[in-house]
């Protein structure tokens, strides 16, 4: 009695056809594209969901650089009720900024920020779950790239 050839595990190509295979794993299948166009984008380590949001994460880093502000940190979670999770794009920290001649001083103050090309009202709605539940106020960048 005769006993079949072997075949590895991984050698698909005996077991099904290949319009088969590219239905079952997508291989061959255009990428999605995301909701609004946007175009992820990777610096610093981070993926971004826009060029507008890396191209502010730049401008964050050049602040940071010349030291006119003490630290930024990405994608800052806010729980809501229902099990939601907002995520602020930045969290920006200023210093604290003394006068010794006019004997005045601005304490060390938080900046939230979002950025979105395009302003929708289901994120109209979640800053303002989030203004109602904590004591910050979300910043809104939208449209072209560019400075601060």
């Amino acid at each position: 009695m005769k006993t079949p050839p072997k075949t590895r595990a991984t050698d698909v190509t005996n077991s099904m056809p290949l319009e088969e295979y590219r239905k079952l794993t997508g291989a061959g299948t255009p990428a999605k594209r995301s909701k609004y166009n946007a175009q992820r984008v990777k610096r610093g380590g981070y993926t971004f969901d826009s060029k507008l949001e890396a191209s502010y994460y730049d401008d964050l880093c050049r602040l940071l650089d010349a030291e006119k502000i003490l630290y930024f940190l990405c994608q800052v979670p806010f729980r809501l009720p229902g099990g939601v999770v907002y995520r602020a794009d930045f969290m920006v920290v200023y210093p604290e900024v003394e006068n010794e001649y006019e004997r005045w001083r601005i304490p060390l103050s938080v900046e939230f920020w979002d950025v979105k090309g395009r302003d929708t009202p289901m994120s109209k709605m979640k800053r303002r779950q989030v203004e109602a539940l904590y004591p910050v106020t979300i910043l809104l960048k939208t449209g072209k790239r560019g400075a601060l």
